[in-house]
């Protein structure tokens, strides 16, 4: 799951991407968090942020988030899907 939107705190997601991130953390799937407030990705399993962007999606994939995505969230997606490998 590949996801963009804000943390209301450092654990809590706000809207309706909470509800898919928490479905997604209750089968155990990877989830890769874009906060466009800090402009950071989060691994959501471990609950660290990442250094770099995450592999780009392949296979079968989601991808949710934000009704109110701004630049940086706009930016991430673009960066991501950009990717060579």
């Amino acid at each position: 799951v590949y996801a963009v939107g804000n943390l209301r705190t450092p654990q809590i997601i706000s809207g309706g991407t909470a509800w898919t991130i928490e479905m997604a953390k209750d089968q155990g799937v990877p989830i890769w968090f874009y906060e466009q407030n800090d402009c950071k990705w989060y691994d959501l399993n471990t609950g660290n942020s990442l250094e770099s962007i995450p592999s780009k999606p392949s296979g079968y994939y989601t991808g949710i988030g934000t009704r109110e995505l701004n630049i940086d969230g706009w930016n991430a997606i673009a960066n991501l899907y950009a990717q060579n490998s």
